[in-house]
């Protein structure tokens, strides 16, 4: 594959026409264009995926369950305890502290997907 796009390169003429400014305005902004809208697509499809977010510190979220486009029920544990809360546009609020807590799922290293990710290719 590399083989042919240097082939190509090879292959093109070296006197090709200039850019005239307008062609080289057109080009920058689309490019700008494109890379806004890259960026704003990344940003709707993180905030739609809901994608969890690992932490190390004394709050994790255990478990997310969506109830409508801005409203959650969330499992946060502190310490040792499990609580249920209510998100939404409303604000936040604790609607019980579980007695029997939820098991934790511990997510993945990056590193390990990163492994299993390049040996799934190799495969």
């Amino acid at each position: 594959m590399s083989r042919l796009l240097l082939l190509l390169l090879v292959a093109m003429p070296a006197s090709a026409e200039p850019f005239s400014a307008q062609e080289s305005y057109l080009t920058m902004l689309g490019s700008l264009v494109g890379i806004v809208a890259l960026i704003l697509l990344l940003a709707w499809l993180s905030k739609r995926l809901q994608l969890p977010v690992a932490g190390n510190g004394p709050m994790k979220v255990v478990a997310t369950l969506p109830l409508g486009p801005k409203e959650r029920l969330l499992v946060v544990q502190v310490g040792e305890q499990q609580h249920l809360l209510s998100s939404g546009a409303a604000g936040t609020r604790l609607l019980t502290t579980l007695e029997e807590p939820l098991p934790v799922a511990e997510l993945p290293q990056f590193g390990a997907l990163l492994d299993k990710f390049k040996n799934k290719q190799e495969s």
